[in-house]
């Protein structure tokens, strides 16, 4: 998500050196990102091993259609906020971040 937003596919912050015993990174058919590169394609896969055998795999495609009006909504439907915090006085941070910027922006 970060490399849609930002055209760059973000570097894995805990690589340090490839492993000897994978050909694939040796003969450089696959590569690990180790600095910022520019997203060239639109596409990204995800991939998630979870314990027990949860294993699974996406393939996200870039929308580069502009939004109308920064994506503010033109109806007068109510909208849902998720949020979520440690403690009662953090929630209520955030709903009052949320209400003064929300007519601020709408």
């Amino acid at each position: 998500i970060i490399a849609f937003e930002t055209g760059f596919v973000p570097s894995n912050i805990n690589y340090t050196s490839p492993r000897n015993d994978i050909d694939a990174l040796i003969n450089g058919s696959i590569r690990v990102v180790q600095e910022p590169i520019p997203l060239q394609n639109g596409y990204i896969g995800i991939n998630n091993f979870g314990f027990g055998g949860a294993n699974a795999h996406t393939l996200l495609k870039w929308n580069d259609k502009r939004k109308i009006s920064n994506g503010a909504p033109n109806d007068d439907l109510l909208r849902l906020v998720v949020l979520s915090g440690r403690t009662e006085e953090s929630v209520n941070l955030f709903l009052n971040d949320v209400s003064v910027n929300f007519s601020k922006t709408f």
